[in-house]
Order: C-alpha cells, then sequence, then structure tokens
C-alpha cells in the first residue's frame, strides 16, 4: 500500500514547479537556439522535424500515465504496475519511432536516434513526477526540472559549439542527459515514496513486467488519455509537417525556434495545472464540491493571467533581442505575437479541462482535443502555404482558440456544481473510480 498524500501548500508546489519548469523549458530552447548559433537555421529544422515527429509516437504509447497515476485515488494500483506497463509502451515506441525514421526520415536518422533515446528518458521521468503528484510532492519535481535545465544548459553550452551545430550530435547528447537522469534521479526517487517495502532491484522491475492483470487493467483506463495526447501532438505539428513539405527543412528550423520558445509559456502555465490536479481529484471525492470549485476557478485565473503577462512582455521584447542573438530571420514580431497566443489558450485550456482529468472523464477531454485537432489541421491546410509560418501560428492559434471555448463551456455548464457529470449514468460511473 502506498502512502497517504501529503496535504502540502498548492501555493507551495506551484511555485516550486513553476521554477523548474522554467529553467527546463529554457533549457530545451537553448538547445534550438545554439544550433541555429553554431550551425545553421538547416540543423535547427532537422532537430525540429525529429522532435515533432516522434512527439506522438511517444505521446500515444505513453497513455499519460503521469496524470493517471496522479489521480489514481480510488483504486490504488501500485507504482510498480504502472512502471511495469510503461516499459511495455517504450518498447513499442521506440519500434514504431525507428521504423517511421527509417521509412520516411533515413538521411536525418542519427538525429532521429537521439531523440528516440531522448524520448525514452524523458517518459521514464514523467511517470515518477506522477508518484510524486499522486503524493503532492510537486516540489520534488520543480526540484529535478531545475537541477537537469541547469546541467544541460551546461553540457550543451559546451558539446553544440564544439560539433558546430550538428544536430545528431546534440540530440545524442540529450538523450544521455534524459537517460541518466531518469534512471539515477527520478525513478529511484519517486520508488522510494510509492513503493516504500519493495527495493528498486532488477528482479522487482521484471515483476512489475510480469504483472499481466494489473498492467491491462491500468493500460484499459489510460487508453483515452493515450490518444487524447496523440491527436494534442498531432494539432501542434501538423502545421510544422505542413513548412516542412512547402518550405523545407530551413524554415522549419525558424518556427521552431521561435515556437519552441512560445510555447515554453504553455509548459509555465502548465506548472499550475499539473500541481493542481492531484488535488482537485482529492476534492472531487468528497461530498461538497465548493473546495473543488473554488480551486479550480483560482488555477484557470492564475493561468490567464501568465499568459497575459507573457503575451504582453514576450511581444514587446523577444523579437528585437532574436535579431540580434540570432539574426534578422528571427524579428519576427507578428509571428512570436501569434505563437504566443496560441500557448496561452493551449495553456488555459489545458489547466481548464483539469476538472475533467480529475474527475475522471478521460473521454471527455479527449474530445475537446479531437475538435483542436481537427481545427488546426484544415487551418493549416488553409493558410500555410500561401502565408508560410505565420499562417502555421495563425492555424495553432484558432485551434486552441477553439479547444479553450468548448472546454469553458462542458466546464462550467455540463460539469455540474454536484461535481457529478449530466451526460449519462454510463460516463458517470466510468469516471467516478479515477
Amino acid at each position: 500500500m502506498t502512502e497517504s498524500p501529503q496535504q502540502k501548500s498548492f501555493l507551495h508546489q506551484v511555485q516550486k514547479l513553476f521554477r523548474g519548469q522554467v529553467l527546463y523549458a529554457f533549457s530545451q530552447w537553448v538547445v534550438l537556439a545554439m544550433l541555429v548559433k553554431f550551425g545553421s537555421d538547416l540543423e535547427a529544422g532537422r532537430y525540429t522535424l525529429a522532435l515533432a515527429t516522434t512527439a506522438p509516437i511517444f505521446l500515444f504509447f505513453d497513455l499519460n500515465l503521469r496524470v493517471s497515476r496522479s489521480t489514481d485515488h480510488q483504486f490504488n494500483e501500485q507504482f510498480r504496475s504502472y512502471l511495469g506497463l510503461r516499459i511495455w509502451c517504450l518498447v513499442l515506441a521506440a519500434v514504431t519511432a525507428v521504423c517511421v525514421s527509417l521509412w520516411f526520415f533515413s538521411s536525418n536518422f542519427a538525429v532521429f536516434a537521439g531523440l528516440i533515446a531522448y524520448r525514452i528518458g524523458e517518459s521514464i521521468s514523467n511517470l515518477s513526477f506522477g508518484g510524486y503528484q499522486r503524493l503532492q510532492f510537486s516540489d520534488r519535481i520543480g526540484s529535478s526540472l531545475t537541477f537537469k535545465g541547469i546541467i544541460c544548459l551546461c553540457v550543451m553550452a559546451i558539446i553544440i559549439p564544439l560539433a558546430q551545430g550538428n544536430a545528431g550530435i546534440a540530440a545524442m547528447t540529450m538523450a544521455a542527459i534524459s537517460l541518466t537522469w531518469a534512471l539515477l534521479v527520478d525513478l529511484p526517487g519517486s520508488w522510494k515514496l510509492n513503493e516504500p517495502k519493495y527495493s528498486l532491484t532488477l528482479s522487482s522491475v521484471i515483476a512489475s513486467l510480469a504483472d499481466v492483470s494489473s498492467v491491462t487493467r491500468i493500460a484499459k483506463r489510460s487508453l483515452p488519455l493515450g490518444f487524447d495526447a496523440l491527436v494534442s501532438s498531432l494539432a501542434l505539428n501538423t502545421p510544422k509537417f505542413c513548412i516542412e513539405a512547402w518550405f523545407g527543412t530551413a524554415a522549419l528550423g525558424v518556427y521552431g525556434v521561435l515556437s519552441q520558445l512560445a510555447f515554453s509559456i504553455q509548459m509555465l502555465i502548465g506548472a499550475v495545472g499539473h500541481a493542481g490536479v492531484s488535488v482537485l481529484s482529492s476534492l472531487f471525492r468528497k461530498e461538497d464540491k465548493t473546495p473543488f470549485w473554488r480551486l479550480l476557478n483560482k488555477m484557470i485565473l492564475a493561468s490567464f493571467v501568465v499568459g497575459v503577462i507573457a503575451i504582453i512582455g514576450g511581444t514587446i521584447v523577444v523579437p528585437p533581442v532574436m535579431a540580434r542573438l540570432l539574426g534578422a530571420n528571427y524579428n519576427e514580431t507578428l509571428l512570436f505575437f501569434l505563437l504566443l497566443l496560441a500557448s496561452c489558450f493551449a495553456g488555459v485550456q489545458r489547466t481548464a479541462g483539469r476538472a475533467t482529468q480529475a474527475c475522471g472523464s478521460y473521454f471527455t477531454y479527449t474530445l475537446f482535443d479531437i475538435v483542436i485537432f481537427l481545427t488546426t489541421s484544415i487551418s493549416a491546410l488553409l493558410f500555410v502555404k500561401q502565408y508560410g509560418v505565420v499562417g502555421a501560428a495563425t492555424s495553432v492559434s484558432i485551434g486552441f482558440a477553439v479547444g479553450l471555448f468548448i472546454t469553458l463551456v462542458h466546464t462550467y455548464s455540463f460539469l455540474d456544481r454536484s461535481g457529478t457529470k449530466t451526460f449519462s449514468e454510463e460516463e458517470t460511473i466510468a469516471h467516478h473510480p479515477q
């Protein structure tokens, strides 16, 4: 039996997680920026293409077990069962990603291989973060991200200049950092809290793989989350594929650098949602739902405020600074404004959607992202060929604006104040166990 969730200040958790997400998001953007500075737009484009291609594959097979674990207050499945499922899914994800990269992007396989390994490390860390969140230790996630971000900055600041901005070497280095940190820091720390009676050994890991019944139960409950992550990632990356197809890898590099920086804001806003989802799940199980709604309202307001500040400050400050650091190609005020707008919409939408995830209504949350994906894809096909990178940013903004609207309407109209949904008895039963 795992430990009971610790009662910690929600604000304390958000502050710690926010700090970590800021630094780690910045370190990820610095990698792309240095590829441009010491290499070229083409190298940044190769790296961006590999990120965009591997993301939907790994996010689908991840089944978003971080959320599933952090909201598992009813079934109390063992953490080791989640780990067993994660390992099986990573095998499938890696094989799929290798096949896709060899079939479609064989000339860029070195970058893909490095980022596939990088995704494996990030996936293990994410599951570990779900274990921390369930026990409301989000401050430990913040600390992990902070130190890993510092290591990334220090190591990549040495490697990329020495490699003359080679995307393949950068990807391999990121993989080494991610895997090492996941296996030596994140997983052991989360295991110790969630499985205090068992040591993390090779035999315990093998035993978790053999627990077929538990793995299957978790997989069935989490499959909608995996599909949701797939369509969400496709919504964000479909415009990138359009840029690659119509304007080439170098243009994708410019878009990738600015998009990575802008969507760091979504990660910052996401700190509010990640820290709050486990707390919301606990509050939802109580008879009085007033604390649930009070916390949700505060989360949405905080996300909106962070987004607005980022849009105003980023639009004014970032483009001229980027032009001085990376060249005139990056002095794109309109493009960066649209990307910041999309990031804000996406961040607030994710925060508002935590209400349905906390209630266990994963299928409903998936419907939101299907709408976002369809809207973004149609907009990309209409705008990218004619307007280039600005059209891509516009399509993403439209998609997430529509997603935010329907999420807020659902949350405050169909999720009633008693905490139960008004759709059907079947869906109500489906989400209560979570």
